[in-house]
């Protein structure tokens, strides 16, 4: 699924733009985010293989959907010259992200300690408790979607100029 999902966004990104859609990357990476949330809830709270294993399998294609138009949506709006700051500051957020397995830890030891969940509800639920910050995250980029194209404006018309 990881591997489609890789893939396809970087596919469905660059189609919808030669459709004319000028938003195209913002839309995969918000669509994705959101379809992950929606595909994932059913998977981690399923206690059944055959319900879960096809879910985690679209819910993979999905998480990683965004990946490809994410990169290029953060290189079309950033000057040449910030690029490499720009580029930084994805890695610290990348690095910060790696808080995750802590964070749904201590969601899941406060199920099994407050809620009297056994170990492996605990962290099913935690794992539910968590899944909607992928669909925060898509809706952050619909809102972007109003500044995608002015600030990729402004991109390409500071490169074109001359007095750099």
């Amino acid at each position: 699924g990881a591997v489609a999902g890789i893939l396809g966004g970087g596919y469905l990104s660059d189609r919808l733009l030669e459709r004319g859609v000028v938003n195209a990357r913002v839309y995969v990476v918000a669509a994705g985010s959101m379809a992950a949330t929606v595909v994932l809830l059913p998977a981690f709270a399923s206690t059944h293989l055959w319900v879960t294993a096809p879910l985690l399998l679209f819910g993979g294609m999905f998480l990683t959907l965004p990946v490809a138009p994410a990169e290029a949506v953060a290189t079309d709006v950033v000057v040449a010259e910030l690029r490499g700051r720009a580029a930084a500051v994805r890695a610290i957020v990348r690095s910060l992200s790696s808080a995750g397995p802590l964070v749904v830890g201590a969601i899941s030891t406060t199920f099994i300690g407050q809620l009297s969940m056994s170990r492996a509800d605990g962290l099913r639920w935690a794992l539910v408790a968590i899944s909607p910050a992928y669909a925060a995250g898509g809706v952050v980029m619909l809102l972007a979607a109003r500044h995608y194209p002015a600030d990729v404006s402004f991109v390409v018309d500071y490169a074109t100029r001359g007095d750099q």
